[in-house]
């Protein structure tokens, strides 16, 4: 059976989700900090998370940490945010790529849970909005090189295939099959971008 981690804040959200999801076991967490270490232990296919979830951690810390945890999918709840929010974007980056705005449809809800946005379809969503912000990028580098320093050098974290994701969907390309490929698009569009100056 799959698991989830309902993060939600809200119990009438997460009561929803138990009475009408019947192919996941369940585990909720009610703050920011716990949820990566039950990341770490569960190891959930699935987290519905809050934007707002509370805690004093940045989200875009816990979704770094979740992520490297156990790299599973997320559904972010974005509250009154807008898909140009700079949260949401920044999600983006970090490889969310189901989102739920307030007022949520329960209909969209329930196939966001079992029909994941795939790549190509959150891309097209995206296309149009700001690249990465410095902030981002600078956070990542620094939680990268950490992670690095705790890992042998040969292995590629989940968090630089990741930022290589990134950088593709703002050339408006799908990742390659493997890291040489994606590399490869990422310097032939740098290189045409620069011929376009």
């Amino acid at each position: 059976m799959l698991k989830m981690i309902l993060a939600t804040g809200e119990e009438k959200i997460d009561e929803f989700v138990k009475a009408n999801v019947f192919n996941y076991e369940f585990q909720a967490v009610p703050f920011k900090k716990p949820l990566i270490i039950k990341a770490q232990e569960y190891k959930p296919d699935l987290i519905v998370l809050s934007a707002i979830l509370p805690g004093e951690e940045d989200i875009r810390d816990i979704i770094f940490e979740v992520q490297k945890a156990c790299n599973c999918r997320i559904i972010l709840l974005g509250g009154n945010a807008t898909p140009k929010n700079d949260l949401i974007i920044d999600a983006f980056f970090l490889g969310v790529r189901d989102f739920l705005f307030d007022p949520i449809n329960p209909a969209l809800f329930l196939d966001k849970i079992n029909h994941p946005t795939s790549y190509s379809q959150a891309t097209a969503e995206f296309n149009r909005v700001p690249p990465k912000s410095p902030k981002l990028i600078e956070k990542m580098l620094f939680l990268n090189k950490r992670n690095l320093i705790q890992q042998p050098q040969s292995e590629i974290s989940n968090e630089a295939k990741q930022l290589i994701a990134g950088i593709l969907s703002v050339l408006g390309q799908a990742p390659g099959r493997t890291l040489e490929e994606s590399l490869m698009r990422i310097e032939e569009n740098i290189s045409i971008l620069l011929r376009k100056q």
